[in-house]
Order: C-alpha cells, then sequence, then structure tokens
C-alpha cells in the first residue's frame, strides 16, 4: 500500500510544483521546456504505478482500494493533461478545468458504485481461472450484489472459490 501512496503524493506534488513554476517565475522557453519535462516525467510515474498495480490485481485479485488507486490515477493523468496545456497557453482557466474534471470525476465514482465493479472483476475471474478470495468478498457492501446475482443467472454449474484455507471450495449456483 505504501508505494502506491508514494507515487501517488510525488505526482500529486509535480503537479502542485509545477503550478507554482508556472505562475511564480518569469515565462521563458526554457521553463515551459523543463515544465513540460517534469510532467512528462510524472506521466512516466503514473504508467509505472499502472503496470505495477495491474500486476498487484492479476495476483491478489481486485479490492476496492485499488479500484480507487485506478480512478486516482486517471484523474491526477486527466489533470496533468491541464497543466501542460497551461503551461503552453496563457489563458487557459486551470483552476476551472481542474475543479470541473475532479466534480465530475467524483460523481461519477459514486454512480460506478466500487463494490459492484469490484464483486463484478472477482466473479468474473473466478469463472474463468477458478479462483476468488470469498473472505474479502463478503466484506463488500450491498452494491455488491447485482454482480453476485448475474454470476449466479449466468453460471448455473456453479465456481470455485478460495476458502481461506489455501484450498478451493465449490460453489453451486444451482435454484
Amino acid at each position: 500500500h505504501q508505494g502506491f501512496e508514494e507515487l501517488i503524493i510525488v505526482c500529486f506534488l509535480n503537479m502542485v510544483l509545477v503550478l507554482l513554476g508556472r505562475s511564480l517565475f518569469k515565462r521563458s522557453r526554457i521553463l515551459n521546456v523543463i515544465l513540460i519535462v517534469i510532467s512528462l516525467c510524472t506521466y512516466n510515474m503514473l504508467a509505472s504505478c499502472a503496470v505495477r498495480l495491474g500486476m498487484y490485481i492479476s495476483a491478489y485479485h481486485m479490492t476496492v482500494l485499488r479500484f480507487l488507486v485506478i480512478w486516482a490515477l486517471v484523474i491526477i493523468g486527466v489533470l496533468m493533461a491541464g497543466v501542460m496545456v497551461y503551461i503552453c497557453r496563457d489563458n487557459f482557466p486551470i483552476f476551472r478545468f481542474g475543479t470541473v474534471c475532479v466534480v465530475i470525476w467524483f460523481t461519477a465514482l459514486s454512480l460506478c458504485h466500487p463494490d459492484y465493479q469490484v464483486m463484478k472483476y472477482n466473479l468474473k475471474r473466478a469463472v474463468t481461472d477458478n479462483s476468488v478470495d470469498y473472505e474479502y468478498m463478503v466484506r463488500l457492501s450491498s452494491d455488491a450484489a447485482p454482480a453476485i446475482i448475474d454470476v449466479i443467472e449466468n453460471n448455473p454449474g456453479g465456481i470455485y472459490y478460495y476458502d481461506g484455507r489455501d484450498s478451493y471450495s465449490f460453489m453451486s449456483c444451482a435454484s
């Protein structure tokens, strides 16, 4: 957990430093190049974080925290794109852009039901590779219930799940 938090914090700090550099120093071509390079390095960190997160998800399944980290990576990437436009264009309304992006992003996050998305992803994996962390999934909210119903309707034979004791158990989906 700590590594992802640190990467996201560093990406956010880079964004703040680029904005401060753009607003506190006299505009020049050299400054713009430096700020763009810092912004591109931030994208490199975001990509590195996304690759590592993908490996974690493939090894240890999706969790709500990992889902939220994906959302954070995407919004930071969108905001950095706005920052790069702001570096090149004096009249770009960066504050308005950032506010609108964050409001839309949080609204979309609340409407997408993260627990449902996590359950849907993990149950899809359970059907394809016969592994699921049942103990984690039972702690998700009732938002996850429609994903369970979808699996029951689409897999009448049942699925295997990880039972927490280093073995797999069969869950019948027959009614």
